[in-house]
């Protein structure tokens, strides 16, 4: 069953964005301006730096994905040989393309994620308190009790540092949109930690790599643009895959501008990807007017 698109009103109830979750993209809505316009993510623009071994692993998965699906199918058709209509194929292709399930990733680093992002939450009174992860072979098939004590003890440590530092959310999972810059995405974090406002991103990684400081800059200068305001700090949490714990960074105005201008310099290999790469033609999203606000109705 397709996941529902996600609606947020933001910059004061003028814009409206609509994302799809499936094919990860936002629409935005600006009445008077623009309408369902599309704009790439941050995480998608970042996309453009080469990551050989993520790309090996992302070839690796689907196949694999393709193959189970078609074993799925073989099991349906009896003794063999039969015939596959192309439908199927493309069906599977879709799947792959919006997405597939990876038990091993439906993994330890991300089942302590979901439970420290639903924590935040409660804090914020925006949810009920959630409760720890525990073995069940009926919601939970493919976490077997090791996992689910490597899952707690990363948890451990991210409620360790919650309890160690004074931690307030303001926003979370809160769309920033650039419209002077044409692009979008989704923070994880606006808020307060030990009293310095912050704006930080949740990972699930067998480290923080470099490029996250790049997704940060990007979400502080779309957060700059709808508030006037310029957060100084960043914040890096990552909850390791391997269940082994928590880990941080911290960066400040030091090293913003040279992110932000690497993060720019991406936008613009990007977009000459998109104007230029017969593999990734497509259209180009258009900034808003300077005086978009006056336009809308």
């Amino acid at each position: 069953m397709p996941t529902p698109a996600v609606i947020s009103m933001i910059y004061g109830g003028k814009v409206k964005v609509t994302f799809s979750a499936g094919r990860h993209t936002y629409m935005v809505d600006v009445p008077g301006v623009v309408k369902k316009s599309w704009y790439p993510s941050v995480t998608g623009i970042l996309g453009v730096i080469a990551k050989p071994a993520l790309t090996r692993w992302a070839s690796q998965r689907t196949i694999q994905y393709l193959e189970k699906r078609l074993g799925e199918f073989e099991s349906t058709q009896g003794a063999p040989p039969f015939t596959v209509d192309t439908k199927h194929v493309h069906s599977w292709c879709d799947d792959a393309a919006d997405g597939w399930q990876d038990t091993e990733a439906t993994s330890i680093g991300s089942l302590a994620h979901r439970f420290l992002e639903a924590e935040l939450h409660y804090r914020a009174e925006e949810g009920p308190k959630p409760e720890r992860p525990k073995v069940d072979p009926v919601l939970a098939p493919d976490f077997t009790s090791g996992m689910i004590d490597m899952a707690n003890h990363s948890i451990t440590a991210g409620l360790t540092f919650l309890e160690e530092h004074e931690v307030k959310p303001l926003m979370l999972e809160r769309v920033l949109f650039h419209p002077g810059e044409a692009y979008i995405g989704s923070c994880d974090f606006v808020g307060y930690v030990d009293g310095e406002l912050v704006i930080g991103d949740w990972k699930s990684s067998k480290r923080l790599y470099v490029e996250y400081r790049l997704q940060l800059a990007a979400y502080a200068n779309a957060y700059l643009a709808e508030f006037n305001t310029l957060i100084k700090t960043r914040y890096l949490w990552n909850i390791k895959k391997d269940g082994t714990g928590l880990e941080f960074e911290k960066h400040g105005l030091d090293t913003f501008q040279e992110d932000l201008d690497c993060f720019q310099g991406c936008h613009t290999l990007y977009n000459w990807q998109r104007t230029c790469d017969p593999w990734k033609q497509g259209a180009l999203a258009k900034p808003l007017p300077e005086d978009w606000r006056k336009h809308t109705l």
